[in-house]
């Protein structure tokens, strides 16, 4: 029989904490669903508040420039030395990135309007 374990506020915060300090001063790089590097936004330092009730979410991001012309799908979360530290969603709503649109173009600019990362209340 599986184990499950519930995890409280205050540790899903803490945990939330450590990980997005490794993010400050990063940078979130956009993929369309075949892998294509679409665009590039800077993270700040501090990548994001403080988490409550389980979800941290980002301060602000850095606009982008395309580097290439797609319908963002993923991101991958990277610290400052680039190391990928976690993957997410990109949409226009219901997603970890939330962008006013996914479509991105060679050149143009690139905004970020929201990313939000949810630690689980529980788990295996």
């Amino acid at each position: 029989m599986a184990k499950l374990s519930t995890y409280e506020v205050a540790f899903r915060n803490a945990g939330l904490d450590a990980q997005t300090a490794l993010l400050a001063g990063g940078s979130v790089k956009l993929y369309d669903a075949g892998g294509v590097h679409l665009a590039t936004g800077l993270l700040g330092t501090p990548a994001c508040a403080a988490a409550v009730a389980g979800v941290a979410t980002a301060n602000a991001i850095a606009s982008g420039i395309g580097l290439a012309t797609g319908n963002a799908a993923r991101a991958d979360l990277c610290d400052a030395g680039g190391t990928v530290r976690t993957t997410g969603t990109v949409g226009t709503a219901d997603t970890n990135i939330v962008m006013n649109s996914v479509a991105i173009q060679v050149g143009a600019d690139v905004p970020f309007t929201a990313l939000t990362l949810t630690a689980p209340e529980t788990g295996a």
